[in-house]
């Protein structure tokens, strides 16, 4: 089963619950985002490093090809185009929870932060009719 078929499978199931299955899936990609680095040893020393390696973890692992990384300020804004999630599920009730979070706990572990540093959210998912899915990742 390709990978991201066992996400969207994941995804689905949690949100069949309906108990607060945003958290679940929020927090279960972000672990597996911070975890995803945890062998990597080198050291990202800028965030133009950190835009290059979310671009080549979401490809590698077929989550979604990233179309734009915008860094302003604390914020970073990430345009996904073909989001695994989306492109499986076109149910408006699935939404990138789990996405969110995997990059959320890369970001957190790229920079050599704790777990808890960075959290994002959803700004524009494809599901809801919009053209590619948007996050923003914040500095807690």
């Amino acid at each position: 089963m390709p990978k991201n078929d066992a996400l969207s499978i994941l995804n689905n199931a949690v949100m069949e619950t309906q108990v607060n299955a945003d958290d679940i899936l929020y927090f279960s990609g972000k672990f597996a985002g911070y975890e995803h680095l945890k062998g990597v040893k080198k050291k990202y020393e800028s965030l133009e490093e950190v835009k290059k390696m979310l671009k080549d973890n979401l490809k590698k692992l077929s989550i979604g090809n990233i179309e734009d990384v915008t860094i302003k300020k604390n914020k970073i804004l990430i345009k996904i185009k073909n989001c695994a999630f989306c492109e499986k599920n076109k149910a408006s009730k699935v939404k990138c929870y789990f996405l969110i979070g995997f990059i959320s706990g890369l970001v957190s572990k790229a920079l050599n932060y704790n777990f808890y540093k960075f959290s994002g959210k959803e700004m524009k998912c494809k599901n809801n009719i919009n053209e590619n899915c948007v996050f923003e990742i914040t500095s807690v």
